[in-house]
């Protein structure tokens, strides 16, 4: 995790340079913190979303009043809260995460439910007055798996995995006003049906995959503007990556690393880097014992390393969590017991106290899967350097590559800090201006490091 503090009044800013330090886990402590039962929410399918409230906010493919699937609420120590249950007519069995916009609200996606039964977005308030945006009629689009994504412009993306005009799923923008436009029309032909969510890319173009068809039948990794014109690049199967179903997730140089359910040398999966010239480079090939199917993407952690879960393999069978490095050193870190949970689904979250949080499908005390929390047992420290810049303007230059989080507080012992923006910090500096702080007689900021 990567803070700092910058005081200032409103006559007078001292220009300062800090060292900074981000946190690196070695040793690893699995803490169960909930297992969730038949009684409430259960089977979670997807990761978790830190909120600006401090509390981790996630979805349940069923349970609540309908057993028709949830949207909860838990602590950091573990406290559980139920929000609200799909009862079909405003959705049901959310296979994806949430988003929390800009303007703090949530935002996600049900696979089915809705008018048609095909799938909705739906807008989550702070006050949990859940709102149904969209309702899915297969011409613009069929059962959303992937969570949603901010762009610059402030419109929501995503995909889904079926329907639209060749039934093999599609792209689409939704506007703050609730306007639906479908961007892409994916077919058999060049590649289709998007499992993973898109990434926006520091270059403000989107990025995503299909788990089917282009060239080699074995998916595709796509760029697309945001009007929508794509540029495409082909899995050849036959012993290479295969079928992607997680996100991808930039890092430094431009380069983008995601993980394949299928393919490499055991066929048991891979992650692989495609760098911003077009090459591909299997990073690491699954063998089960170190882990096996990958369905979910990658978290980029504030040591430059990235994290990830394998929904089966390991030592006990269950599925893994594992670090891999930028040049493809792979560590097993957690190996699944099922009682402490078993086949995880969706991505790890590196939240704000340098602690990793997700969720298991299956296992627990009751079977009906786990939220879980790693914690590092011990925390090197990689240093990174931070320049203040002259009045409003953060400066922010670090020697370890990685997505932050800028976030602010009036009150320098606030548990609750605002998020002011998401930025890739880069080997050069980045430069960014509070331009609501003019007037404020002191402000505190800090950078996180974040998924």
């Amino acid at each position: 995790m990567l803070k700092f503090i910058h005081f200032w009044t409103v006559k007078l800013l001292l220009a300062v340079t800090l060292a900074i330090f981000v946190t690196a886990a070695r040793g690893q402590v699995l803490q169960s913190l909930y297992s969730f039962a038949a009684t409430n929410s259960y089977y979670p399918y997807a990761g978790l979303v830190e909120a600006s409230d401090g509390n981790l906010y996630g979805t349940t493919h069923q349970g609540g009043s309908s057993d028709l699937g949830t949207v909860f609420q838990i602590s950091p120590e573990g406290v559980l809260t139920t929000l609200r249950s799909f009862t079909g007519a405003n959705g049901a069995y959310p296979s994806a995460g949430l988003l929390q916009a800009s303007d703090g609200n949530f935002y996600g996606v049900t696979e089915s439910g809705g008018p048609h039964n095909i799938g909705t977005v739906f807008k989550l308030t702070p006050a949990l007055v859940l709102t149904t945006l969209v309702s899915f009629n297969g011409t613009n689009g069929s059962s959303p798996r992937a969570s949603l994504v901010e762009g610059d412009d402030g419109s929501l993306y995503g995909t889904t995995y079926l329907g639209g005009q060749n039934g093999s799923g599609t792209v689409f923008k939704l506007t703050p006003g609730g306007t639906l436009t479908t961007l892409v029309n994916f077919a058999t032909s060049w590649g289709g049906n998007p499992w993973g969510g898109l990434v926006l890319g520091s270059d403000g173009n989107l990025y995503g995959t299909t788990t089917l068809w282009g060239s080699g039948s074995a998916g595709i990794v796509f760029k697309m503007t945001p009007t929508g014109s794509l540029t495409t690049y082909s899995f050849t199967g036959t012993g290479s990556p295969s079928s992607p179903r997680g996100e991808l997730v930039e890092g430094s140089g431009h380069n983008f690393y995601g993980t394949t359910y299928s393919g490499g040398a055991s066929n048991c999966g891979t992650v692989f880097k495609l760098s911003s010239t077009g090459t591909l480079t299997t990073l690491v090939s699954f063998e089960n014992t170190n882990g096996s199917y990958p369905r979910a993407g990658l978290t980029l952690g504030g040591d430059g390393n990235f994290y990830g879960t394998t929904y089966s393999g390991g030592a006990e069978g269950f599925g893994t969590i594992y670090r891999v490095t930028p040049v493809g050193q792979l560590t097993t870190l957690i190996s699944f017991s099922n009682s402490d949970g078993r086949y995880p689904l969706g991505k790890v979250l590196q939240a704000s106290d340098g602690n990793l949080y997700g969720t298991t499908f299956y296992g627990g005390a009751n079977g009906f899967g786990t939220v879980f929390r790693m914690v590092p047992t011990s925390q090197p420290t990689t240093p990174a350097l931070l320049t203040l810049n002259s009045y409003p303007g953060l400066t922010l230059q670090g020697t370890v590559a990685g997505q932050y989080r800028i976030e602010y507080s009036d009150e320098l012992t606030a548990t609750n800090w605002t998020l002011l923006t998401t930025i890739m910090l880069p080997s050069n500096p980045y430069f960014y201006v509070d331009t609501n702080a003019p007037g404020v007689r002191y402000r505190f900021y800090r950078a996180v490091g974040r998924q």
